[in-house]
């Protein structure tokens, strides 16, 4: 009798992860999905997760195991488990994350609609720990229904890129765009740059979402960003795509200063007015890296492609986040600024010293980890409060707006 090829391949990605894996693999199974596989591959776990991998497997007859030796990172566990998977159709479910029931299948409809290479998911889920009920936050990724432009891998208009998640999309778009890099730490968002980069095209499912564990253990970006890796990292995806740039934005590329924690290199070139070369449109098409070599000599000056080799040379030495250096440097960040702060509350004209003592108690509640229900009759007489963070900059100047006009 000859065997169905399957509709869709779940890949799995594991590595310590014992105690979330069977709730991720046991949510794969209620997709009102009708033929599929679930594809798991370990990456040297220490732990018991091998384990659990045998046993999941002797229960769902659609799992297929697979291991690597020694642990080589999430883009090479991810590769592998595309290379040995069936269906011409994959989703990657992180290990301690889980999927709402039906969300694939409605995301392979929405795929078969559109004719596209890749669905996003709508909603990101932040829940705390072990309680799926005890949601931190919710982010919404941009162009529910719509097709993602190129433009959004730098946040177009302040909108979160729905390919920086994980997305669906189709084994001949990833054999094209060459999988997922393996040299740095953001393997992800390496492969949704040479997804849209090969000319693919990728929609966002309306009303899809997507649980995501975190407090729990560390994720692969707060591991990345402990250890001071996260400008390294973001250089390594944008200079796989230099030749795209305008000279200001391959300057910066090029020359940032990576130990320089207290700055973002992504966010330095979405600052830039204009970041990409003129003719980008003309350039993205699906046998770009035939072509890249030549791209890059057209496009830069022999000095900065120079330097450029010159920095892939050498051995980048990160500084931790909890090391010695790490730890004295973020201290003598955080004491200049606090008392930048409050030197500025106590020298304006409306200075009060109850804002003073109201800024100190949110960074005690901050540092402690406290709810902020604990100071409530503190917190009572503060007029307004506008939560910023650096990757909500570009919408700083909207918030404002819209606080004057509902004010």
């Amino acid at each position: 009798m000859l065997e169905v090829k399957k509709n869709i391949s779940i890949i799995i990605p594991c590595y310590n992860c014992q105690d979330t894996l069977e709730e991720a693999v046991e949510s794969c199974f209620v997709q009102g999905l009708e033929n599929f596989e679930v594809v798991m591959v370990d990456d040297g776990s220490t732990d018991d997760t091998k384990k659990l991998m045998n046993k999941l497997a002797e229960k769902h007859k659609e799992i297929k195991l697979f291991y690597h030796d020694k642990n080589q990172g999430g883009g090479a566990t991810r590769n592998t488990a595309v290379e040995k998977s069936e269906s011409e159709i994959i989703f990657c479910l992180d290990s301690d994350d889980i999927l709402p029931e039906n969300t694939l299948s409605k995301m392979l409809a929405f795929m078969e609609e559109k004719k596209c290479d890749g669905v996003c998911i709508h909603k990101s889920i932040k829940f705390n720990g072990r309680d799926v009920n005890d949601v931190v936050t919710i982010h919404t990724f941009g162009y529910s229904g719509e097709k993602i432009p190129f433009e959004s891998l730098l946040e177009k208009n302040g909108i979160l890129c729905p390919l920086y998640s994980t997305f669906m999309f189709t084994k001949k778009a990833f054999d094209v765009s060459d999988g997922y890099p393996v040299n740095h730490g953001f393997d992800t968002q390496g492969f949704a740059w040479r997804f849209l980069m090969h000319g693919f095209s990728a929609y966002t499912c309306p009303n899809t979402e997507y649980l995501h564990r975190i407090n729990f253990h560390p994720s692969y970006y707060i591991r990345e960003y402990n250890a001071g890796r996260v400008n390294y990292n973001w250089q390594q995806v944008l200079e796989e795509f230099i030749f795209i740039f305008s000279k200001e934005a391959q300057e910066l590329i090029v020359n940032f200063n990576l130990l320089d924690a207290d700055n973002s290199l992504v966010n330095k070139i979405i600052q830039i007015k204009n970041p990409w070369r003129n003719d980008i449109q003309g350039i993205i098409s699906k046998d770009i890296s035939k072509n890249t070599t030549e791209k890059i000599n057209i496009n830069m000056d022999k000095e900065l492609r120079l330097q450029m080799e010159e920095n892939k040379r050498k051995i980048f030495v990160p500084i931790s986040r909890n090391s010695f250096k790490g730890v004295i440097k973020r201290s003598n960040k955080k004491l200049f600024k606090y008392l930048y702060i409050v030197s500025n509350i106590i020298s304006s004209r409306n200075y009060r010293l109850n804002l003073v003592f109201y800024f100190l108690i949110l960074k005690l509640k901050k540092c402690f980890k406290f709810g902020f229900d604990l100071f409530d009759d503190v917190l009572s007489n503060v007029d307004l409060v506008i939560p910023t963070v650096l990757k909500d900059e570009a919408l700083l100047s909207k918030m404002i707006e819209a606080l004057k006009i509902n004010l």
